[in-house]
């Protein structure tokens, strides 16, 4: 956020809150899977490299090559979606200065072998059949053949669920968007929306084995312009904003504290004790 917002600490707590604050954040911090730690290390690499392109020094090289290295030892080459877009968002005709390949380029690269390939050469040493098994049955297959894990889903399902768990700000950065002239929007955001958004979606769309996690790597790009956008509003419309967010909270909170009645008449397949309803009830209050 400090990068792209060019130092301004407001816009980049925004984008912070904002992102502790999705519903699909949230999911994934509660879920027994890799998919949070992958994130982690995405987000790490992502900012390693902006961060050396924005002028850093070579030790930010580094951060970008071990937490690319990280993030394919935890879940294999979908590690790269994010860094990789990244990395094209920030050149693609914006004219940036590109910087010398150095030594620094190779030892990291040989750091990132070093540590995401290390237990998977590992494990081709143990069983050689290790490397078809993960290659094939654990990339190309889970991409292309949905009964491979039995995670088949309508290619739909992501153009539904990505924008239901990021609300409430889903909606302001779509309704923002929509309003805004394409033309007015600065590239850098511009490639922003098609990079780190738009083309991971699109891409894991095309997958035929989905998962709601899957697609964690679009929700950082997702707060960022959704700050981008209400930032360009006047105070007048982000006042309105503000209300409708703080009554869609109100509102939710509200049926939260409605629960123990709903699972007492209804047959939802589980109980809530009446004494629950106090913590959404403080959030309310």
């Amino acid at each position: 956020g400090l990068l792209l917002f060019q130092q301004d600490r407001t816009r980049a707590l925004a984008a912070a809150v904002l992102y502790g604050t999705l519903p699909v954040v949230l999911i994934s911090a509660l879920n027994v899977t890799t998919d949070v730690y992958l994130m982690t290390l995405e987000l790490a690499a992502t900012y390693g490299i902006l961060r050396y392109y924005h002028g850093g020094g070579a030790r930010w090289l580094y951060l970008f090559w071990l937490g690319l290295g990280l993030a394919f030892l935890t879940k294999g080459p979908v590690g790269f979606v994010l860094p990789l877009m990244a990395v094209v968002a920030f050149y693609f005709r914006q004219g940036q200065v590109r910087r010398p390949f150095t030594v620094h380029h190779a030892l990291g690269f040989g750091l990132f072998v070093l540590v995401g390939l290390s237990w998977y050469l590992y494990l081709v040493r143990e069983n050689p059949a290790f490397l078809r098994y993960f290659l094939v049955e654990h990339t190309v297959e889970r991409f292309a053949n949905a009964a491979t894990f039995n995670r088949g889903k309508p290619w739909w399902f992501y153009l539904v669920l990505a924008p239901a768990t990021a609300l409430p700000w889903s909606v302001a950065l779509v309704a923002r968007a929509v309003q805004t002239p394409w033309s007015s929007v600065p590239r850098q955001w511009q490639n922003v929306l098609v990079f780190w958004v738009l083309v991971p979606l699109v891409f894991f769309s095309l997958s035929k084995s989905k998962l709601l996690l899957y697609v964690l790597p679009i929700f950082p790009g997702i707060v960022l312009l959704t700050v981008y956008y209400l930032g360009r509003c006047t105070e007048a419309v982000l006042h309105r904003w503000y209300v409708g967010i703080v009554a869609f909270y109100g509102l939710l909170l509200g049926l939260l504290c409605l629960l123990p009645i709903f699972t007492a008449v209804l047959d939802l397949g589980f109980e809530v004790h009446p004494r629950t309803a106090a913590w959404p009830a403080a959030g309310v209050i």
